[in-house]
C-alpha cells in the first residue's frame, strides 16, 4: 500500500499479490510517487509468511480493502475499482481528495523542443444519411437523472464522451458558441438491487436507457437508442454489499455509451476511448472490443503498449489480454516486452 504524508494522498492504495508481477511493480511505481511516501510491498520471501497480507484477506487477483486507522476495514472490492475506491477514501478523510483526479507524473525526461503537432483531422461521420459528414467543433450536453436516488454525484460520461471525441478530431465547446454539430445525451440511470443472507438488500447492479441525438446543420437529426444493464448478481461478498447511491453504473452506460457513439462514428470510436482515456473501466470495456477487431483497431496499438508498461494500468487491464489484444491486431507476437512493441511499431508507422 502507498499512505501519504502530505495534506492530501497523492498516490494510490496498491496490493500485488504473488503473480510475476508482485516484485517488478514496486520498483516501477519509483516514478510514478510524489513526495514522501511509504510504500508498504508484502513479505514476498520463501517460507511460510510468504505473502501473509495477501493470504489473510483472500487471495483474489486484484482485491482491494480499504483500512482505516482504527483497523476496520471500510470497504472491500474482490476486483479493484479505481473510481470507486477514491470515493470511498475521500468520505473517508472527510473529502480531502475532492479535488482534480489524482494523475502520475513520471520523472522529467530531457527531450528536444518540438514544433506543436497539428490539429488532428477530424473522423467523419459513417451514420447512414450523414456519411463523410466532417465535425470540428461541437457542442455536448448530457443530462442524467437517477430516480428515486438523492445525492449521486453524475457519472463521468460527459467527460469520457469528450476526450473520444478529442482523439476522433473533434472540439467540444462551450455552451453559447458556435458549433459545427451538437450532441445530446438524456440518460436515465437505476441501481438494481438483490436481497442476500436473509433481509439484506445490496444494489450491485444498474441499467441505463435513453437516447442520443446528433444534430448538425441542414440534415434531419439522427437519434440512436442508449441502453445497457448489468443486472444484480445471484451471490456477493460479504463486504461488497452497496448501496443505490454507490452502485457501480460505469457497468452499465459505458459499453452503452460507446455502442452509441460508434453508431455515428464507426468502430474507431472504441482505438479512440483506449487513446484518449485515463479512466480504467472505459479503456478496459474498449479493449474488449478491439480485441475482436484485429487490423481494423490499428490506431490502438501505441496506446496499448502504453498499457502493457503502465502499472498503474494493469491494475484494470490483465497483461495477458493486452498481449492477446495486440496480437490480434498486428499478427505479432511480442509477449509482455513493450520496447518490442515499441521498436515493430516505428519501423512500420
Amino acid at each position: 500500500m502507498v499512505r501519504g504524508s502530505g495534506k492530501r494522498a497523492t498516490a494510490p492504495l496498491v496490493n500485488q499479490g504473488p503473480a510475476r508481477n508482485g516484485r517488478r511493480s514496486p520498483e516501477k511505481l519509483e516514478d510514478l510517487i510524489e513526495g514522501r511516501q511509504l510504500l508498504l510491498v508484502d513479505d514476498l520471501s520463501p517460507g511460510e509468511l510468504s505473502n501473509p497480507v495477501w493470504c489473510t484477506y483472500g487471495p483474489a487477483a486484484n482485491s482491494a480493502f480499504l483500512i482505516s486507522q482504527d483497523g476496520i476495514i471500510d470497504t472491500a472490492q474482490a476486483w479493484l475499482d479505481v473510481q470507486d475506491m477514491r470515493i470511498a477514501i475521500d468520505a473517508l478523510l472527510g473529502g480531502l481528495l475532492s479535488t482534480p483526479r489524482w494523475t502520475p507524473r513520471r520523472k522529467p525526461t530531457q527531450s528536444p523542443a518540438q514544433a506543436p503537432s497539428p490539429p488532428p483531422t477530424p473522423h467523419p461521420v459513417q451514420a447512414s444519411g450523414l456519411e463523410g459528414g466532417a465535425v470540428r467543433a461541437i457542442c455536448l450536453e448530457v443530462d442524467q437523472s437517477y430516480p428515486g436516488i438523492e445525492g449521486k454525484t453524475p457519472e463521468p460520461i460527459a467527460e469520457s464522451v469528450e476526450a473520444i471525441l478529442a482523439q476522433m478530431g473533434m472540439r467540444v465547446v462551450s455552451t453559447g458558441q458556435t458549433c459545427d454539430a451538437t450532441l445530446t445525451l438524456d440518460l436515465t440511470l437505476e441501481a438494481l438491487g438483490g436481497t442476500y443472507s436473509g433481509d439484506l438488500r445490496c444494489y450491485n447492479g444498474s441499467s441505463v436507457i435513453g437516447e442520443m441525438v446528433f444534430s448538425m446543420q441542414g440534415q434531419p437529426s439522427l437519434i440512436v437508442q442508449v441502453s445497457g444493464q448489468r443486472p444484480a448478481p445471484k451471490a456477493i461478498l460479504k463486504g461488497d454489499c452497496r448501496s443505490a447511491l454507490t452502485t457501480e453504473f460505469n457497468r452499465s452506460w459505458v459499453k452503452a455509451v460507446l455502442d452509441a457513439m460508434a453508431e455515428l462514428w464507426g468502430p474507431a470510436v472504441f482505438p479512440s476511448a483506449i487513446a484518449g482515456l485515463e479512466s480504467g473501466y472505459v479503456r478496459k470495456t474498449a479493449v474488449a472490443v478491439v480485441e475482436g477487431m484485429g487490423p481494423q483497431a490499428m490506431e490502438a496499438v501505441p496506446a496499448l503498449i502504453d498499457i502493457l508498461e503502465d502499472v498503474l494500468s494493469m491494475m484494470w487491464i490483465p497483461g495477458s489480454q493486452i498481449e492477446r489484444t495486440l496480437e490480434a491486431i498486428t499478427g505479432q507476437d511480442f509477449g509482455d516486452q513493450p520496447d518490442l512493441w515499441r521498436q515493430w511499431w516505428a519501423e512500420r508507422y
